[in-house]
């Protein structure tokens, strides 16, 4: 009963009478920044936890989830059998498969760029499983129809303005020495395909051939660069790989998908630490506007509180009114704040492009960014913990004007008639 009580008061205490007209506007604008500033951080740390997941998602369905090489840098067969003996017994290994991997210039007629260049055979897994579903144009299988056929990505097709069908120029950067002198070793590729796996990086930058045609066109012989590995649980991959490699008697380059952008995914994880610390001191000061809100409430309330309390209501009971509107404004502003912020996030491509339209301006580049299309990808557990620190947040700006209230004297009755 007494707690139907002081429900009824928090509600007579909400109510909107005539000439509180000041207390109602700064109220809507307590519920609106606080609001605001979830959905803000809502939307902010979608599009970090979707750039950090997407890129490691289409990361790893183009690249090995680790790579061994000879310390000397290119593995001969005893090296290969030895190792391939040691992984078929691994039973976290999902696959693998030698490589041949080598830098180089691709040019045309118009345009030139560097690309790195990487090889396997036919039944590899990286080509049969990965670069096989990524293909827009083009067979994969189509790339060892005939010698010297090479997979691009879409960027480099777009840069250097070719299609499927073309010729293609390769240029390493290693001499060949002649009578004459030292030249540049070179070879003319047929475009067969063209893939597009949603990395910026990779889509201009990394191109497959035939295992043999690349053996041929570095002059390796039979020897080959590496040997590529995936895990059915990529996330172990460095403590695999070292596991691995130890076992195979040392004198092994490791690496695993980690490690080969390893400043990119720190600087990722500090940004988006230090940006939800700097939301969440937005949030604080939008919830800090609570305590005008209730401190003008405390003022037109005065008389009521002294009524309550001449007859007999506590002082913890105001001091738990007041808290508890304080989490109503919390809490309401939270609601709010998830449902704007999960409609800004679903359709933030849509705003942004947008945006960009009305202000002729661009606001997103794939170049910069790695990834085709702006990422999100809502984290519902840290939602609840955004949505607690704002209620949390509300109670504590609450917290000063509800001890005022408790320190009403119902002496103030006296006052009122006078």
């Amino acid at each position: 009963m007494y707690k139907f009580f002081e429900w009824q008061i928090i509600k007579s205490f909400l109510k909107r009478k005539q000439g509180d007209m000041a207390y109602s506007i700064i109220s809507l604008l307590s519920l609106l920044g606080i609001s605001l500033a979830v959905a803000v951080i809502i939307t902010v740390m979608s599009v970090m936890n979707g750039f950090q997941i997407e890129i490691q998602e289409k990361m790893l369905n183009l690249i090995p989830h680790a790579t061994i090489k000879n310390i000397n840098s290119v593995n001969n067969k005893s090296n290969v059998d030895l190792l391939n003996s040691i992984l078929e017994k691994k039973e976290y290994v999902e696959s693998h498969s030698v490589f041949v991997d080598g830098e180089a210039i691709a040019i045309t007629n118009s345009n030139f760029n560097a690309i790195q260049i990487k090889a396997y055979a036919k039944e590899a897994a990286p080509i049969k499983n990965k670069l096989s579903q990524l293909m827009v144009k083009g067979e994969v299988n189509d790339l060892y129809n005939k010698s010297f056929n090479v997979i691009i990505g879409k960027g480099l097709s777009e840069q250097l303005k070719i299609k499927l069908g073309d010729k293609i120029t390769l240029m390493t950067r290693d001499n060949l020495g002649i009578p004459l002198g030292s030249i540049p070793r070179v070879k003319q590729f047929k475009v067969s395909g063209i893939f597009e796996s949603g990395v910026f990086e990779f889509d201009q930058n990394l191109v497959f051939t035939a295992l043999q045609d690349t053996q041929l066109f570095f002059q390796m012989g039979n020897s080959f660069s590496g040997t590529d590995l995936d895990y059915y649980d990529p996330n172990k991959a460095s403590f695999y790989t070292r596991q691995i490699a130890i076992e195979s008697g040392g004198g092994f380059l490791i690496s695993d998908w980690s490690k080969e952008n390893p400043s990119f995914f720190r600087s990722l994880e500090l940004t988006k630490r230090i940006i939800f610390i700097v939301l969440i001191l937005i949030l604080a000061i939008a919830c800090f506007n609570i305590i005008s809100s209730l401190t003008m409430l405390v003022r037109q309330k005065r008389s009521n509180i002294a009524v309550l309390r001449s007859l007999g209501v506590q002082q913890y009971s105001i001091h738990k009114i007041f808290l508890a509107i304080g989490f109503f404004l919390g809490s309401i502003g939270s609601i709010m704040g998830v449902m704007i912020g999960f409609f800004i996030t679903i359709n933030l491509s849509i705003v942004v492009n947008f945006i960009e339209e009305i202000m002729s301006i661009t606001l997103y580049q794939p170049e910069i960014y790695f990834l085709n299309e702006l990422p999100t990808r809502i984290d519902w557990s840290e939602v609840l913990i955004i949505c607690s620190i704002a209620i949390i947040l509300s109670m504590f700006s609450a917290f000063i004007p509800s001890y005022n209230a408790s320190k009403i004297d119902p002496s103030e009755l006296l006052k009122l008639y006078r």
